[in-house]
């Protein structure tokens, strides 16, 4: 499979037992989302990690970096493991 084809498929994934799977149970949503391929194993990580993450995307098959959105409780931790905020208004601090 070429890195093209794995950045436009989606991967169907079961939550981890946190706050948002427990959230999704209690609306009555699924317990699996889907995400970008080439980001999957990056989220899992993060997961295992004990990071809540709120969204993610590899960027519109390269036109933009990736992203990974984390819950503010998961800030600190996302930091103490290397990762850096970005966010497209400068103003904005967590």
């Amino acid at each position: 499979m070429s890195e093209t084809e794995i950045r436009e498929r989606h991967v169907l994934i079961e939550l981890p037992h946190n706050l948002e799977r427990t959230r999704r149970i209690k609306k009555g949503l699924s317990t699996s989302i889907a995400i970008d391929g080439c980001i999957v194993e990056d989220i899992i990580h993060l997961w295992r990690n004990g990071i809540i993450t709120t969204g993610c995307c590899c960027g519109h098959n390269g036109y933009f970096p990736r992203m990974v959105n984390v819950n503010p409780e998961s800030v600190d931790k996302m930091y103490s493991m290397g990762y850096e905020q970005f966010h497209n208004d400068y103003t904005f601090k967590i």
